[in-house]
């Protein structure tokens, strides 16, 4: 495997496990955006093995998912998990603040996808 995709594979992992570090100190919009970003870069790790180039700069992950050619169940859950980088950040993406919009159970269905969406990639990647 090349180093790059392992390099985002082990980013992708320390998100993950920050998103569900912030779970258990009730930051869950915290947790919220590291699911995303954990899927995010799970998803540029595999861009980066299929097409052999770096990835788009883009945070959209429905985006990526069309881009790869994903399957649909896949889609869904990265279209759950896109909103995240905006919404638990800023005020006025979120229409509201972004610590009052994110709950505990909102942000752990968010981490259980961030963690399939991780999976799925290392699987094919095997």
């Amino acid at each position: 495997m090349r180093k790059e995709v392992e390099d985002w594979l082990e980013q992708a992992r320390a998100e993950l496990k920050a998103a569900k570090d912030n779970l258990k100190t009730s930051n869950f919009f915290v947790s919220a955006f590291l699911s995303q970003q954990c899927a995010e870069k799970s998803l540029k790790a595999y861009y980066i093995a299929k097409e052999n180039k770096l990835p788009p700069k883009v945070h959209d992950l429905v985006q990526l998912s069309k881009e790869l050619k994903l399957p649909k169940e896949m889609e869904e859950k990265l279209r759950e998990l896109s909103p995240p980088y905006l919404l638990a950040r800023y005020p006025n993406a979120a229409t509201g603040i972004p610590a009052r919009h994110y709950d505990k159970g909102l942000a752990e269905k968010l981490v259980k996808m961030a963690e399939e969406v991780l999976k799925w990639v290392e699987e094919k990647l095997e």
